[in-house]
């Protein structure tokens, strides 16, 4: 008997989720590991999905809260005449220190850490990872 191999597309199918929320399932500790990631993206074994599916049939599963935007207030300047293209350069600029920093944190070793979820973030029904 062949394996059934899924991709997202199939996993999102089965699931009857969105594209973004099949991303974030597959990503949870709680589903399986894929099987391997190939040039069009990461492939798992149907029957392993659709067990863990099965099994979590009904219930939640968390994800991280998104990441919350905060905007900058508009300065006094600009509504004392400085132009918008100034305030628009100072962003930029402050955007490319971020990246500049960024490339320089990863190249000398210094990797971000991924957040970790606090214990109350997570259902009952799923325990955090050790």
């Amino acid at each position: 008997m062949q394996q059934e191999l899924m991709s997202t597309i199939e996993i999102r199918k089965l699931l009857g989720v969105v594209r973004q929320r099949a991303y974030q399932i597959t990503q949870h500790p709680s589903f399986p590991p894929p099987l391997a990631e190939l040039g069009i993206g990461k492939v798992w074994d149907g029957a392993t999905v659709r067990a863990w599916a099965a099994a979590r049939a009904g219930k939640p599963i968390a994800v991280p809260e998104p990441r919350r935007v905060t905007w900058a207030p508009i300065p006094d300047k600009l509504l004392d005449g400085a132009s918008i293209a100034d305030v628009v350069a100072q962003q930029q600029h402050t955007r490319a220190a971020a990246q500049a920093q960024q490339l320089y944190d990863l190249e000398h070793g210094r990797v971000p850490v991924q957040q970790e979820l606090e214990p109350w973030d997570y259902p009952d029904e799923i325990p955090p990872e050790d």
